[in-house]
Protein backbone atom coordinates (compact mmCIF):
# COMPACT_ATOMS: atom_id res chain seq x y z
CA UNK A 1 0.00 0.00 0.00
CA UNK A 2 1.28 3.47 -0.93
CA UNK A 3 1.39 5.55 2.26
CA UNK A 4 3.51 8.45 0.99
CA UNK A 5 4.05 10.12 -2.37
CA UNK A 6 5.95 13.01 -3.92
CA UNK A 7 3.95 15.29 -6.19
CA UNK A 8 5.91 17.45 -8.60
CA UNK A 9 4.13 20.61 -9.73
CA UNK A 10 4.66 23.75 -11.78
CA UNK A 11 5.75 25.45 -8.55
CA UNK A 12 7.69 23.06 -6.40
CA UNK A 13 7.57 19.56 -5.00
CA UNK A 14 5.43 18.21 -2.15
CA UNK A 15 5.51 15.12 0.06
CA UNK A 16 2.11 13.82 1.11
CA UNK A 17 1.22 11.03 3.51
CA UNK A 18 -1.98 9.07 3.98
CA UNK A 19 -3.90 8.26 7.12
CA UNK A 20 -6.97 6.25 6.23
CA UNK A 21 -8.44 7.98 3.19
CA UNK A 22 -6.99 11.41 3.99
CA UNK A 23 -3.79 12.71 2.38
CA UNK A 24 -1.96 15.49 4.19
CA UNK A 25 1.04 17.67 3.37
CA UNK A 26 4.26 16.72 5.18
CA UNK A 27 6.98 18.70 3.40
CA UNK A 28 7.50 21.00 0.43
CA UNK A 29 10.38 22.63 -1.39
CA UNK A 30 11.75 24.12 -4.61
CA UNK A 31 8.80 26.48 -4.82
CA UNK A 32 10.49 28.55 -7.51
CA UNK A 33 11.02 25.54 -9.80
CA UNK A 34 8.85 23.73 -12.34
CA UNK A 35 9.31 20.04 -11.55
CA UNK A 36 9.27 17.66 -14.53
CA UNK A 37 10.27 14.34 -12.92
CA UNK A 38 10.79 12.79 -9.49
CA UNK A 39 12.10 9.43 -8.31
CA UNK A 40 12.17 8.08 -4.75
CA UNK A 41 15.03 6.00 -3.37
CA UNK A 42 14.01 2.67 -1.78
CA UNK A 43 15.24 3.87 1.63
CA UNK A 44 12.31 6.28 1.84
CA UNK A 45 14.53 9.24 2.72
CA UNK A 46 16.42 10.04 -0.45
CA UNK A 47 14.89 11.28 -3.68
CA UNK A 48 15.90 13.15 -6.80
CA UNK A 49 13.89 15.75 -8.72
CA UNK A 50 14.37 17.11 -12.22
CA UNK A 51 13.35 20.61 -13.26
CA UNK A 52 12.46 22.50 -16.40
CA UNK A 53 15.61 24.54 -16.88
CA UNK A 54 17.48 24.30 -13.56
CA UNK A 55 18.84 20.75 -13.61
CA UNK A 56 18.73 18.23 -10.77
CA UNK A 57 17.98 18.54 -7.06
CA UNK A 58 18.26 15.92 -4.34
CA UNK A 59 16.94 15.39 -0.82
CA UNK A 60 18.30 13.13 1.91
CA UNK A 61 15.63 13.95 4.52
CA UNK A 62 12.36 12.95 2.82
CA UNK A 63 11.79 16.29 1.14
CA UNK A 64 12.39 18.60 4.11
CA UNK A 65 15.32 20.20 2.27
CA UNK A 66 16.54 20.04 -1.33
CA UNK A 67 20.00 20.79 -2.70
CA UNK A 68 21.18 21.30 -6.26
CA UNK A 69 23.21 18.42 -7.72
CA UNK A 70 26.37 20.40 -8.37
CA UNK A 71 28.18 17.74 -10.42
CA UNK A 72 25.41 17.67 -13.03
CA UNK A 73 26.86 18.53 -16.47
CA UNK A 74 23.92 17.60 -18.70
CA UNK A 75 21.00 19.59 -20.02
CA UNK A 76 19.12 21.61 -17.38
CA UNK A 77 15.86 20.31 -18.87
CA UNK A 78 15.14 17.01 -17.09
CA UNK A 79 12.32 14.81 -18.36
CA UNK A 80 12.75 11.41 -16.64
CA UNK A 81 14.49 9.82 -13.65
CA UNK A 82 14.88 6.26 -12.40
CA UNK A 83 16.67 4.36 -9.66
CA UNK A 84 17.67 0.81 -10.51
CA UNK A 85 15.20 -1.50 -8.72
CA UNK A 86 17.92 -3.81 -7.39
CA UNK A 87 20.86 -1.42 -7.00
CA UNK A 88 19.81 2.17 -6.21
CA UNK A 89 23.41 3.34 -6.56
CA UNK A 90 22.59 3.23 -10.29
CA UNK A 91 20.49 6.24 -11.29
CA UNK A 92 19.57 7.24 -14.81
CA UNK A 93 18.41 10.62 -16.09
CA UNK A 94 16.73 11.41 -19.40
CA UNK A 95 16.87 14.95 -20.70
CA UNK A 96 15.61 17.34 -23.36
CA UNK A 97 17.30 17.25 -25.86
CA UNK A 98 17.08 13.46 -25.76
CA UNK A 99 20.19 12.27 -23.99
CA UNK A 100 20.82 9.58 -21.35
CA UNK A 101 23.01 10.05 -18.30
CA UNK A 102 23.97 7.50 -15.65
CA UNK A 103 25.38 7.66 -12.13
CA UNK A 104 26.79 4.55 -10.46
CA UNK A 105 27.44 6.11 -7.09
CA UNK A 106 23.95 7.24 -6.11
CA UNK A 107 24.10 10.57 -7.91
CA UNK A 108 27.54 11.74 -6.84
CA UNK A 109 29.03 11.68 -10.33
CA UNK A 110 27.46 11.39 -13.79
CA UNK A 111 28.47 10.19 -17.21
CA UNK A 112 26.64 10.58 -20.50
CA UNK A 113 25.90 7.28 -22.27
CA UNK A 114 27.45 7.83 -25.67
CA UNK A 115 25.94 4.72 -27.21
CA UNK A 116 22.51 6.29 -26.82
CA UNK A 117 23.28 9.25 -29.06
CA UNK A 118 24.95 6.90 -31.55
CA UNK A 119 21.53 5.41 -32.32
CA UNK A 120 20.38 5.62 -35.94
CA UNK A 121 18.16 8.64 -36.50
CA UNK A 122 19.28 10.49 -33.36
CA UNK A 123 19.84 13.66 -35.36
CA UNK A 124 16.21 13.54 -36.48
CA UNK A 125 14.59 13.32 -33.04
CA UNK A 126 12.39 16.34 -32.40
CA UNK A 127 9.68 17.93 -30.27
CA UNK A 128 6.76 19.74 -31.91
CA UNK A 129 6.66 22.27 -29.05
CA UNK A 130 10.36 22.89 -28.34
CA UNK A 131 13.54 23.78 -30.26
CA UNK A 132 15.45 21.15 -28.27
CA UNK A 133 15.84 17.86 -30.16
CA UNK A 134 13.60 15.20 -28.65
CA UNK A 135 13.11 14.14 -25.03
CA UNK A 136 13.59 10.97 -22.99
CA UNK A 137 10.16 10.74 -21.36
CA UNK A 138 10.45 7.45 -19.42
CA UNK A 139 13.27 5.14 -18.27
CA UNK A 140 12.84 1.56 -17.07
CA UNK A 141 15.66 -0.63 -15.76
CA UNK A 142 15.28 -4.36 -15.18
CA UNK A 143 17.47 -6.73 -13.22
CA UNK A 144 18.51 -10.19 -14.30
CA UNK A 145 21.21 -11.48 -16.58
CA UNK A 146 20.54 -9.06 -19.44
CA UNK A 147 20.62 -5.83 -17.37
CA UNK A 148 17.98 -4.33 -19.66
CA UNK A 149 17.39 -0.58 -19.96
CA UNK A 150 14.51 0.97 -21.92
CA UNK A 151 13.98 4.63 -22.87
CA UNK A 152 10.84 6.21 -24.37
CA UNK A 153 11.80 8.97 -26.80
CA UNK A 154 9.49 11.76 -27.88
CA UNK A 155 9.60 11.95 -30.91
CA UNK A 156 12.01 9.18 -31.90
CA UNK A 157 10.88 5.71 -30.82
CA UNK A 158 11.68 3.22 -28.10
CA UNK A 159 15.36 2.61 -27.38
CA UNK A 160 16.55 -0.51 -25.57
CA UNK A 161 19.81 -1.88 -24.24
CA UNK A 162 20.41 -5.44 -23.08
CA UNK A 163 23.85 -4.79 -21.62
CA UNK A 164 23.31 -1.98 -19.08
CA UNK A 165 23.65 0.82 -21.62
CA UNK A 166 26.80 -0.27 -23.42
CA UNK A 167 24.97 -0.62 -26.74
CA UNK A 168 21.47 0.34 -27.84
CA UNK A 169 18.81 -0.50 -30.43
CA UNK A 170 15.79 1.54 -31.45
CA UNK A 171 12.43 0.80 -33.06
CA UNK A 172 12.15 1.32 -36.81
CA UNK A 173 10.63 4.35 -38.55
CA UNK A 174 9.81 4.87 -42.21
CA UNK A 175 9.25 8.63 -41.94
CA UNK A 176 9.09 11.43 -39.41
CA UNK A 177 5.79 10.13 -37.98
CA UNK A 178 5.42 6.82 -39.81
CA UNK A 179 6.29 3.31 -38.66
CA UNK A 180 6.11 -0.21 -40.11
CA UNK A 181 2.82 -2.11 -40.12
CA UNK A 182 3.81 -4.18 -37.08
CA UNK A 183 5.89 -1.38 -35.52
CA UNK A 184 5.56 1.26 -32.82
CA UNK A 185 4.46 4.87 -33.26
CA UNK A 186 7.65 7.00 -32.86
CA UNK A 187 6.05 9.56 -30.50
CA UNK A 188 6.65 7.47 -27.36
CA UNK A 189 5.60 9.15 -24.11
CA UNK A 190 5.75 6.31 -21.62
CA UNK A 191 6.21 2.57 -21.28
CA UNK A 192 5.78 -0.02 -18.56
CA UNK A 193 7.21 -3.51 -18.13
CA UNK A 194 6.47 -5.97 -15.35
CA UNK A 195 9.69 -7.76 -14.31
CA UNK A 196 7.72 -11.02 -14.02
CA UNK A 197 6.93 -10.78 -17.77
CA UNK A 198 9.87 -8.89 -19.32
CA UNK A 199 8.92 -9.92 -22.85
CA UNK A 200 5.74 -7.79 -22.65
CA UNK A 201 5.98 -4.01 -23.08
CA UNK A 202 3.03 -1.61 -22.93
CA UNK A 203 3.64 1.73 -24.65
CA UNK A 204 1.70 5.01 -24.54
CA UNK A 205 2.25 7.06 -27.69
CA UNK A 206 0.94 9.90 -29.79
CA UNK A 207 -0.78 7.23 -31.87
CA UNK A 208 -2.36 5.40 -28.94
CA UNK A 209 -1.54 2.35 -26.86
CA UNK A 210 0.68 -0.42 -28.24
CA UNK A 211 1.73 -3.83 -26.91
CA UNK A 212 4.75 -5.99 -27.66
CA UNK A 213 5.05 -9.57 -26.40
CA UNK A 214 8.52 -10.17 -27.89
CA UNK A 215 10.61 -7.44 -26.23
CA UNK A 216 9.86 -4.81 -28.83
CA UNK A 217 10.49 -6.84 -31.97
CA UNK A 218 6.87 -6.41 -33.11
CA UNK A 219 3.86 -4.43 -31.88
CA UNK A 220 0.07 -4.59 -31.74
CA UNK A 221 -2.01 -1.39 -31.83
CA UNK A 222 -4.60 -1.62 -29.03
CA UNK A 223 -6.09 1.89 -28.57
CA UNK A 224 -6.12 4.71 -31.13
CA UNK A 225 -6.35 7.86 -28.99
CA UNK A 226 -3.34 10.01 -28.06
CA UNK A 227 -1.95 8.60 -24.79
CA UNK A 228 0.70 9.68 -22.30
CA UNK A 229 0.10 7.51 -19.22
CA UNK A 230 0.39 3.73 -18.78
CA UNK A 231 1.12 1.46 -15.80
CA UNK A 232 1.04 -2.28 -15.13
CA UNK A 233 -0.13 -3.59 -11.74
CA UNK A 234 3.01 -4.82 -10.02
CA UNK A 235 1.66 -8.18 -8.85
CA UNK A 236 -0.76 -8.82 -11.71
CA UNK A 237 0.75 -8.16 -15.16
CA UNK A 238 -2.56 -8.65 -16.98
CA UNK A 239 -4.00 -5.55 -15.27
CA UNK A 240 -3.01 -2.31 -17.00
CA UNK A 241 -4.30 1.26 -16.60
CA UNK A 242 -3.91 3.83 -19.39
CA UNK A 243 -4.97 7.45 -19.90
CA UNK A 244 -5.99 8.12 -23.53
CA UNK A 245 -7.26 11.51 -24.76
CA UNK A 246 -9.46 12.41 -27.71
CA UNK A 247 -7.14 15.28 -28.54
CA UNK A 248 -3.83 16.55 -27.25
CA UNK A 249 -4.26 18.20 -23.87
CA UNK A 250 -7.99 17.66 -23.55
CA UNK A 251 -10.86 15.17 -23.28
CA UNK A 252 -8.97 12.53 -21.33
CA UNK A 253 -10.16 9.39 -19.56
CA UNK A 254 -8.73 6.41 -17.72
CA UNK A 255 -9.19 2.85 -18.97
CA UNK A 256 -8.31 -0.55 -17.52
CA UNK A 257 -7.74 -4.03 -18.88
CA UNK A 258 -7.58 -7.25 -16.88
CA UNK A 259 -6.53 -9.47 -19.77
CA UNK A 260 -3.31 -7.80 -20.85
CA UNK A 261 -4.94 -5.44 -23.36
CA UNK A 262 -7.28 -7.68 -25.34
CA UNK A 263 -10.31 -5.83 -23.92
CA UNK A 264 -10.70 -2.46 -22.16
CA UNK A 265 -13.23 -0.73 -19.93
CA UNK A 266 -13.54 2.86 -18.76
CA UNK A 267 -12.35 3.32 -15.17
CA UNK A 268 -14.59 6.27 -14.40
CA UNK A 269 -15.93 5.79 -10.88
CA UNK A 270 -16.24 9.24 -9.20
CA UNK A 271 -15.22 10.97 -12.46
CA UNK A 272 -17.14 12.19 -15.49
CA UNK A 273 -15.60 11.30 -18.83
CA UNK A 274 -14.30 12.86 -20.91
CA UNK A 275 -12.27 14.96 -18.50
CA UNK A 276 -11.66 18.56 -19.43
CA UNK A 277 -7.90 17.98 -19.54
CA UNK A 278 -5.51 15.14 -20.37
CA UNK A 279 -4.01 12.42 -18.18
CA UNK A 280 -0.28 13.13 -18.27
CA UNK A 281 1.26 10.47 -16.06
CA UNK A 282 0.21 7.22 -14.31
CA UNK A 283 2.09 5.14 -11.75
CA UNK A 284 1.01 2.20 -9.62
CA UNK A 285 2.08 -0.61 -7.32
CA UNK A 286 0.22 -3.75 -6.25
CA UNK A 287 -2.67 -1.91 -4.62
CA UNK A 288 -2.73 1.78 -5.58
CA UNK A 289 -2.74 3.76 -8.80
CA UNK A 290 -2.11 7.51 -9.21
CA UNK A 291 -3.01 9.54 -12.29
CA UNK A 292 -1.79 13.10 -12.95
CA UNK A 293 -4.37 15.17 -14.84
CA UNK A 294 -2.78 18.35 -16.18
CA UNK A 295 -3.94 21.66 -14.68
CA UNK A 296 -6.22 19.70 -12.38
CA UNK A 297 -5.04 17.24 -9.72
CA UNK A 298 -3.41 13.95 -8.88
CA UNK A 299 -6.11 11.29 -8.59
CA UNK A 300 -5.71 8.19 -6.44
CA UNK A 301 -7.62 4.91 -6.57
CA UNK A 302 -7.20 1.41 -5.24
CA UNK A 303 -7.24 -1.38 -7.79
CA UNK A 304 -9.97 -3.09 -5.77
CA UNK A 305 -12.59 -0.60 -7.00
CA UNK A 306 -10.77 2.08 -9.10
CA UNK A 307 -12.84 4.76 -7.36
CA UNK A 308 -10.85 7.95 -7.98
CA UNK A 309 -10.32 10.69 -5.40
CA UNK A 310 -8.21 13.86 -5.73
CA UNK A 311 -5.01 14.02 -3.67
CA UNK A 312 -3.55 17.22 -2.28
CA UNK A 313 -6.28 19.74 -3.08
CA UNK A 314 -4.87 23.24 -3.41
CA UNK A 315 -1.47 22.23 -4.77
CA UNK A 316 -0.20 24.02 -7.89
CA UNK A 317 -0.79 22.31 -11.23
CA UNK A 318 0.70 18.78 -10.92
CA UNK A 319 3.20 17.39 -13.41
CA UNK A 320 4.50 14.10 -11.96
CA UNK A 321 4.22 11.76 -8.98
CA UNK A 322 6.39 9.11 -7.30
CA UNK A 323 5.49 6.52 -4.68
CA UNK A 324 7.76 6.53 -1.61
CA UNK A 325 8.70 3.08 -0.34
Amino acid sequence: MAEQIYVGTERGIYRLSREGEVWSLQASGLGDQEIEAVAAHPDGRQAIAGTHGAGLFATADAGETWEAVTDWQGSPYIRSLAYHPHDPRIVRVGTEPARMWCSRDGGGTWQEEGGFTALPGCAEWFLPYSPRAGAVRKIIMLGGGEAAVWAAIEVGGLAGSRNDGDTWRITDKVGQWEYPANGLHPDVHSIDINPAQPDTIMAATGGGVFRSVDRGESWQHLIDDYTRGVCIKSDEPATVVVGPSRRVGHLGRMMVTHDGGDSWQDAEQNLTFPLERMCEHIICDAQDVFAVVLDDAVYHAEFADLAWQPVGNGLPSPTCVAIIA
